[in-house]
């Protein structure tokens, strides 16, 4: 009898296999990594990059002007913009900074004033600095991040209840919420929205479209896509790819933050329309402090969230960001001092 059952399980193990999906294989590429610009950039914690123009800009949180423009064409550097200050076109913060969808224009958000700036190219070929918007009611909300989409709109991060999502107008003014944070179970579903936006923060990359982005954790291995839905005018929840989460404490509405000894994931994310890139830590702050905040393997994912490639490098790498063409990646390494660099993206 004991036999009989286990020629049965076999055989329906086996069917169940059969039915499976073959995993792809993924390939795995060492990369080099190549100087920019033909002179050093005083740097002291570049972050972000973004590309608008044919300008490169870096985004440095702790220099008197926050972004650093690199000119494209000839490898430059340019300048400066962007002034640490309480005064007109003067920033407190740069919490997002993304190329518009033209490709000609960067937008900046600062969350404090809840202002929108853009920085593009004069006619006379100056790059030039003006507000898009000051909404008041953006307080009530608290914005952290905003990326531009298709159809003149904005993607935003912050603080909305159980939504973990807003998409905006071009005044900043909401026009809808959506998006449910990651939950392990429905005790921790029933969390304050402060607890989980803070437990769940990370980045997300839009498609070059606009019309489809994926959302992912800086802690716990937790990657979610969403596309847009032209007959519902919103954006719909395509694919959660859930691994791992993370261990924190809080008591109440008050958070005190993930474990030490909890694996950074999710560094940074860029995208072109075929395909998703993400710069993965998988190391501790108790481990290895700070430069856990640094990574050198970038996945490379599709559209279906399938895991296609691997990029490997010897530097570590804090940031990315892809050519419009899609065929070269911009990266912040460090040797040990930060340097923007960049390489060829191998033919998938």
């Amino acid at each position: 009898m004991k036999f009989h059952s286990i020629i049965i399980f076999s055989i329906l193990f086996a069917a169940i296999v059969s039915c499976q999906s073959p995993q792809k294989d993924v390939r795995v590429y060492s990369i080099s990594l190549t100087p920019l610009c033909r002179e050093n950039i005083l740097m002291s914690s570049p972050n972000a990059l973004a590309i608008f123009d044919s300008v490169l800009a870096v985004k440095d949180s702790k220099m008197d002007s926050l972004v650093h423009l690199v000119d494209l064409r000839s490898n430059l550097y340019i300048g400066k913009q962007c002034p640490r200050g309480q005064g007109p076109n003067e920033f407190n913060l740069i919490m997002s900074m993304e190329a518009e969808k033209d490709g000609k224009s960067l937008l900046l958000y600062d969350p404090n004033p809840c202002a929108l700036y853009r920085l593009a190219r004069g006619s006379e070929g100056n790059i030039g600095l003006q507000r898009v918007y000051k909404n008041e009611k953006m307080q009530e909300d608290m914005h952290w991040n905003i990326y531009p989409i298709s159809g003149n709109r904005h993607l935003a991060t912050g603080l909305y209840g159980e939504h973990q999502f807003c998409l905006l107008d071009s005044l900043g003014n909401i026009v809808d919420k959506f998006g449910e944070y990651p939950y392990r179970d429905e005790e921790e579903r029933g969390l304050s929205g402060i607890i989980k936006s803070q437990v769940y923060q990370g980045d997300v990359t839009i498609a070059p479209s606009g019309k489809r982005f994926l959302s992912c954790t800086l802690c716990g291995d937790l990657v979610s896509i969403y596309e847009y839905n032209a007959a519902t005018g919103h954006f719909q929840l395509k694919k959660n790819m859930f691994t791992t989460f993370p261990e924190y404490r809080y008591q109440g509405d008050n958070y005190f933050g993930v474990s030490r000894e909890c694996p950074l994931t999710h560094l940074d994310a860029t995208s072109t329309d075929d395909y998703i890139y993400l710069l993965y830590s998988g190391k501790t702050t108790q481990d290895v402090g700070l430069t856990a905040f640094y990574g050198n393997r970038i996945f490379v994912l599709n559209w279906e969230g399938e895991k296609v490639a691997e990029l490997q490098c010897k530097q570590d790498l804090a940031a990315l960001c892809l050519s419009p063409d899609g065929k070269t990646m911009y990266v912040i390494a460090y040797n040990p001092e930060p340097e923007v660099m960049y390489f060829r993206l191998p033919v998938l």
